[in-house]
């Protein structure tokens, strides 16, 4: 039998593996784990592997030196790297013994990698395929921690760093006395392996130098070299307060020193949410945008790039309400996950506040200058009724179908209500406002509700062209009324309907016309 096909099967007949002459083996649409006993096949001449579902794939391929191996359209993804490989061995760019490494590196099988495998691991670092290179600097993280470095060390620092440069890091290292250099000489006390340190004419197994990574390294920096705004503490606190507030203010200078700051100082968990908060919320200040950027993959968590990378590329932006990462944030505290809702995704900073029993607090900390906005919360919260400290309500937005002002709403002790492209009836108790003077009505309403005529302290009403066509009569009680505002409308006939009811309104009433609140 020359020729093999299995098609459409979930396992492969071991008996397969004893014929001796087989030249051709194709295994296609399956769901199978191909055995060891694939490697007894000496007289195989091609393998093709298409649109299969395969398990881990045994080394003992790699016994298959000269058969031509085929992959096409398989899952799950890591198969299309592992077809990479298998070109590479096939064409001897990459050594037997480096193809077996990567091969449990790609299929997340580092049991089978133990410390004498450790040069391979080097070179994993320089192979062309990114999964290897990052998960064989993970694995030699753990084999090769980093405790000191005594002053006046040479370290050799060869390849390049993740997000720094060398020149970020140059002054750091002669705060703390600790000269470096870009490669390895007689004077080298340590050597650090960055991204694609290239390796091909250093021999590191037979080196005497401490070798370690670039994680361990910056971890041994930071905790060396402490920067002043790296860390909260008393003595830091007011300069951390000032340079958040400058970077999050609309001054451009402010930007710009608060940036400078950290460049030189250093970033505390603090002001990387800062970060994050600046360039998730105003990407059109391109300028500072790119900076700050740079900036948070500078200082980031490795973890933290890595999970924003996976989902959202290079640019580590995200949709503001995205529950997953703020899951990840829960998890590994990296950063402040109140901090970025709250800055982000009001709805989400007031339910996790509420799970902590302290929603009043979140709905007081959303209060600026007497002013309550709860249109990101899409829905008027209970603890509302029991809040002090604000005279404004905002509650815009059409909120879920079938929602309802709650009947101790309109005991609020607020002056101005603002129900702008809302969409929930106005009810018969709104009539019991004690201080209401500004209003904007429900515009998704079309209907004029009639118990505004019956709030005898207003003096301000704001409404779409539609409601002030209905606009009643009996609006003629409200003798407090000073200003009526209407949303302006294609082709609308404001000036007629304002010459119809003029006569409704007080004579020192001023009826002006209004742009969107959205425009």
């Amino acid at each position: 039998m020359k020729d093999l096909i299995i098609k459409n099967s979930k396992a492969v007949d071991c008996s397969v593996f004893n014929t001796v002459d087989l030249e051709k083996l194709t295994i296609q649409a399956s769901t199978v784990a191909i055995p060891s006993e694939i490697g007894r096949l000496t007289n195989l001449k091609e393998l093709r592997l298409i649109d299969n579902t395969l398990t881990n794939l045994p080394k003992e391929l790699f016994d298959l030196d000269k058969t031509f191996i085929f992959f096409e359209n398989n899952k799950p993804d890591a198969m299309r790297e592992i077809g990479l490989l298998f070109f590479d061995f096939q064409w001897k760019k990459i050594t037997k013994e480096q193809a077996i490494i990567y091969l449990f590196i790609l299929q997340n099988d580092t049991d089978s990698i133990t410390k004498n495998d450790i040069s391979r691991l080097y070179d994993a670092l320089d192979y062309r395929i990114e999964s290897v290179r990052k998960n064989a600097q993970q694995l030699l993280n753990k084999w090769l921690p980093l405790k000191r470095i005594e002053e006046n060390a040479v370290i050799a620092i060869l390849g390049k760093f993740d997000v720094l440069s060398l020149n970020d890091i140059a002054h750091r290292l002669d705060n703390v006395s600790v000269n470096y250099e870009t490669k390895i000489t007689s004077k080298t006390t340590h050597v650090i392996l960055c991204n694609e340190p290239n390796l091909d004419t250093v021999k590191l197994t037979e080196s005497k130098s401490i070798i370690s990574t670039e994680q361990n390294f910056l971890a041994w920096l930071n905790k060396t070299d402490v920067q002043f705004l790296s860390k909260k503490n008393e003595e830091n606190e007011d300069a951390l307060d000032n340079v958040s507030e400058m970077l999050l203010s609309n001054n451009s200078e402010n930007i710009e020193l608060a940036i400078q700051m950290m460049k030189t100082h250093g970033v505390s968990k603090r002001l990387l949410g800062d970060l994050f908060i600046f360039f998730n919320r105003d990407s059109n200040n391109q300028k500072y945008y790119r900076k700050a950027k740079n900036l948070f993959k500078k200082n980031a968590p490795k973890e933290l790039l890595t999970f924003l990378g996976g989902d959202h590329g290079s640019n580590y932006e995200i949709y503001p309400c995205n529950e997953a990462f703020y899951a990840f944030l829960k998890e590994t505290q990296v950063m402040d996950t109140m901090q970025i809702a709250f800055a982000l995704c009001k709805d989400l900073y007031y339910s996790m506040s509420k799970e902590l029993k302290k929603g009043e607090e979140a709905l007081t900390a959303l209060i600026k200058n007497g002013i309550l906005d709860i249109t990101p919360l899409h829905k008027i919260p209970e603890e509302l009724k029991e809040l002090k400290g604000f005279s404004t309500l905002i509650c815009r937005n059409h909120f879920n179908k079938g929602s309802a002002f709650p009947y101790w709403f309109s005991q609020l002790p607020i002056a101005r209500l603002d129900l702008y492209d809302q969409g929930i009836d106005l009810p018969e108790n709104f009539r019991e406002f004690k201080n209401l003077t500004h209003l904007c009505l429900p515009t998704y309403l079309e209907a004029f509700p009639s118990v505004i005529t019956q709030i005898p302290t207003l003096e301000v009403l704001e409404m779409s062209m539609t409601q002030f066509e209905r606009v009643p009569e009996e609006i003629k009680a409200l003798s407090k009324l000073r200003k009526i505002m209407v949303f302006r409308e294609w082709d609308d006939k404001f000036e007629e309907i304002k010459e119809q009811k003029k006569d409704f309104f007080p004579t020192n009433c001023n009826i002006t016309r209004v742009e969107n609140k959205y425009r």
